[in-house]
């Protein structure tokens, strides 16, 4: 999806932190790109209605006495009728705008933009003079959702002149702007949309890491409009660090030759604030990937140091410091210490799922090199059972405990997980090479 989901109707706006490290980016970002809305109470109405019917086929199929069939006629009988009461609703009364709401949040968070589309443009037509809701500026979403770029334009400035101080319509015109390839523009919005949203700790980075997320992440646009957000604002720190993120992610493969520029960009953003923890966490991952480049342990040294000097603002707004750590100490090869942190993480956020994915891995690594080494084998055992108690669908984690076994001489349940693991990862050579080898033990010890 290219856009937010954000129904618009006397909406409050929540944010929060979210950390990104996938695909190599490894930066820890207080973020708030998901932005939830509360409608008025009959949306809550709408939704129980929803959940009621879903509740109600499910029990349907599972009792002895109604098909599966039947359950799924049904609940799309009742899906059917809620849609008919709210199009009802709004026939008898269609210049009321909140009979209008159900029905666009539904077909706006369940992405139907088509729909969402029409009811919008008959909510205008037949609400000409409604100043409580953002009927244009929501319309506006939807058609950047379908790509109707100009469309949206004459409405986002619509919703400009009814609802200045409405952080989202910036957005959506930064993201206009964007699209339509007008960088600069787009950069220079920036500051606008920090100046109207107060809620989002780095309305610079949200932005960057939103586009990131929607495919755009190897377009050279970004760093066009990094450039354009620092040049319109070249005492703010967040445009620095901004900047220097987004050169080091454009040159990634090669970004140490980009090293000073990125540097240098982040010491000013220290000099600007030298209480932001997120500059300092953002040198750290700079150092963590400089080292997977060169394969240098001392540039990890160098990371570590740099979250120790985070550690030291004790801000309490920045929670994924142990995940850093953890993250550090994993590529590092020290995996007990990578465990010991990401356990910390793991223990306070248990839903994070790149916590998760961390500690599983260092819970196979570890394993692993007890196999490799031959040392600790039931230790080994054990270890990797964490692992897979986290991933149990993972192909790695099966196959380790299944190399492990094997050293034990336990081949036939060696054999049972190699083969799951083969159906889960069956291009991996290692694991091939583990089904031959496993299978001639087992051979071998029947005769």
């Amino acid at each position: 999806m290219l856009f937010r989901v954000n129904a618009r109707s006397e909406a409050t706006k929540q944010s929060h932190y979210n950390l990104n490290h996938k695909n190599l980016l490894l930066d820890a970002i207080c973020l708030a790109k998901v932005f939830s809305f509360m409608t008025k109470p009959i949306i809550f109405i709408i939704f129980f209605i929803l959940s009621t019917v879903v509740a109600f086929a499910k029990s349907g199929f599972d009792s002895h006495a109604i098909t599966k069939k039947a359950a799924e006629d049904l609940g799309t009988f009742r899906y059917k009728s809620m849609l008919d009461d709210m199009e009802t609703a709004i026939s008898i009364n269609p210049g009321d705008v909140e009979k209008y709401v159900p029905l666009i949040s539904f077909y706006y968070d369940n992405q139907i933009w088509k729909e969402a589309e029409v009811v919008l443009k008959n909510a205008i037509e037949n609400c000409p003079n409604e100043h409580k809701v953002d009927l244009n500026g929501w319309l506006a979403e939807v058609l950047l959702n379908q790509k109707k770029w100009d469309e949206a334009k004459g409405h986002l400035d619509k919703a400009i002149q009814g609802f200045p101080d409405d952080a989202m319509i910036y957005y959506d015109l930064a993201i206009y702007y964007y699209y339509k390839g007008d960088y600069v523009s787009a950069g220079k919005l920036m500051k606008t949309i920090a100046l109207k949203d107060k809620d989002t700790p780095d309305t610079y980075y949200a932005f960057y890491e939103h586009l990131m997320d929607n495919g755009k992440r190897d377009d050279p646009g970004l760093l066009q409009l990094a450039k354009a957000a620092l040049d319109a604002e070249p005492d703010n720190f967040k445009t620095h660090r901004l900047y220097a993120i987004v050169l080091r992610n454009a040159h990634f493969k090669d970004f140490d030759n980009q090293l000073p520029e990125i540097l240098n960009h982040l010491n000013i953003a220290l000099k600007l604030n030298p209480k932001y923890v997120l500059s300092f966490v953002t040198i750290s991952d700079t150092y963590l990937l400089l080292g997977k480049n060169q394969k240098n342990p001392e540039h990890y040294k160098t990371a570590i140091e740099w979250l120790e000097k985070a550690r030291a603002l004790n801000d309490r707004t920045y929670e994924n410091l142990d995940l850093d750590y953890g993250n550090i100490y994993l590529q590092m090869d020290q995996y007990e210490k990578s465990i010991e942190y990401a356990q910390k993480h793991h223990k306070k956020f248990p839903d994070d799922q790149e916590a998760t994915e961390m500690l599983g891995e260092a819970y196979n690594n570890l394993a692993y090199d007890d196999y490799v080494k031959g040392i600790n084998l039931r230790q080994g055992v054990e270890t990797i059972d964490k692992a897979i108690k986290l991933g149990p669908d993972n192909g790695m984690y099966l196959s380790t405990k299944a190399e492990l076994l094997y050293k034990l001489k336990e081949y036939e349940q060696a054999y049972t997980l190699i083969i799951k693991a083969h159906a889960k990862l069956p291009n991996e050579e290692e694991i091939n090479q583990d089904v031959v080898m496993i299978e001639k033990a087992i051979k071998k010890g029947s005769f």
